[in-house]
């Protein structure tokens, strides 16, 4: 296949055979002789925060001399961003020759073909393993105790945070999401939480307790203060980071953490010099990136990243932001509109329709945005601009900023 024709394929399994349990996955990695078992990896769940966490614990690690994997999702442009080798995507060949692996797989399998995430798993997987790859980052999909990543024997697991988003899986509140999330626990594993609300930890040490896993956790037993990262008698100092906003701290926190943790259970310790300089110079795309002067996106997909992004605006006291929003129609759009203009009165927002997105401004009380989105920034450089709601929103818009 081409790689038009590999794009097509992988888009005909979207909202196709979604999975309620692991079974249909482990027999597809029964049949593919069970790639999963061939690398040490660390797990990366939460609402918000998996990707920027994982960009810090990927270079960390990476530039400590490791070969290190990352699978992520979703992508913004490229497929095959969603498997990485030391930060460079998959190459086709090996994706395409991957494929063939799969397709001669499922064609044995009893219970139906794989989902579009089990595809892209199981590529992770069988890319890993291949490449002989000494820590695997792998991001969950959805939740944590049926996630398709979650059939792997992790030294760590990592909960960034915890907030209110894909409901209609995981329940409606955040005790039932930090059940779901807590099922990431696994035997002789290590459990690192990022800022969770206190009465929700119980949730995760009663998961943690029949193992005799440590949980560790941000404020308590690791922190980030003024530049500097400490954890028990570790401490690091004069520290920067690559990534724009406060509340990147506490994934960087969370990261280094890991990195910290994992080198020790092998007896290695890390570089502190290194460390510094990879900790300046992550960078994460769709993350509050500035694109051009002035112009920032980021993928604020929920109440609680929305949040954080109002929280950077106000920080700067910007007196007339403009903020460019994008939302698919399954997402809770309505809740995150309500908190901008609440919290952002003096800014002006206006609806950009998009392929999948909402396109009706006037039920919102939003402007259209008419005119092509890059002719408008031009017109509007005195202004701070951002680009935010949907990934798949950013992703698009993504690409036509950065051809221009």
């Amino acid at each position: 296949m081409n790689p038009e024709q590999l794009e097509a394929w992988f888009d005909s399994r979207i909202g196709l055979n979604f999975p309620k349990d692991q079974k249909r996955f482990l027999q597809a990695l029964d049949l593919l002789g069970h790639p999963e078992r061939d690398f040490a990896s660390i797990q990366l769940g939460g609402t918000n925060g998996k990707g920027s966490t994982q960009a810090f614990l990927g270079q960390i690690l990476q530039d400590q001399g490791l070969k290190v994997g990352s699978f992520t999702s979703p992508h913004l442009e490229d497929m095959r961003e969603r498997v990485r080798l030391n930060g460079e995507l998959i190459p086709l060949a090996d994706l395409q020759r991957i494929i063939t692996q799969i397709q001669q797989a499922e064609a044995q399998m009893e219970l139906g073909p794989l989902s579009y995430f089990e595809l892209w798993t199981c590529v992770a997987f069988l890319y890993f393993s291949q490449e002989a790859v000494d820590v695997a980052l792998l991001e969950v999909g959805i939740g944590g105790r049926q996630d398709a990543t979650n059939v792997v024997a992790s030294d760590l697991a990592l909960i960034t945070s915890l907030g209110l988003d894909h409901q209609e899986v995981l329940g409606d509140s955040l005790e039932a999401i930090a059940w779901e999330k807590a099922g990431l626990v696994n035997p002789q594993q290590l459990l690192l939480l990022g800022p969770l609300r206190a009465d929700l930890l119980p949730i995760f040490e009663a998961e943690a307790a029949p193992y005799g896993n440590l949980v560790y956790q941000y404020g308590r037993d690791f922190v980030w203060q003024d530049g500097s990262f400490e954890a028990g008698d570790f401490r690091l100092d004069q520290l920067e980071l690559g990534l724009l906003g406060e509340f990147q701290q506490e994934n960087a926190a969370l990261a280094l953490m890991a990195a910290h943790s994992w080198m020790t259970l092998r007896g290695l310790a890390l570089n502190p010099t290194q460390v510094r300089a990879s900790l300046s110079r992550v960078s994460w795309p769709g993350r509050l990136e500035v694109v051009r002067p002035g112009v920032y996106l980021d993928g604020a997909h929920n109440v609680p990243a929305m949040k954080r992004l109002v929280a950077f605006v106000q920080a700067h006291n910007w007196a007339d932001p403009i903020f460019l929003l994008g939302f698919l129609p399954r997402k809770n759009y309505t809740d995150m509109l309500v908190y901008l203009q609440t919290h952002l009165p003096q800014a002006d927002f206006y609806l950009v329709p998009f392929e999948g997105g909402l396109k009706d401004g006037l039920s919102l009380g939003l402007d259209l945005l008419e005119k092509d989105l890059v002719s408008f920034i031009g017109t509007e450089e005195r202004r701070p601009i951002f680009i935010t709601g949907s990934l798949h929103f950013i992703g698009q818009v993504r690409k036509g900023l950065i051809s221009e």
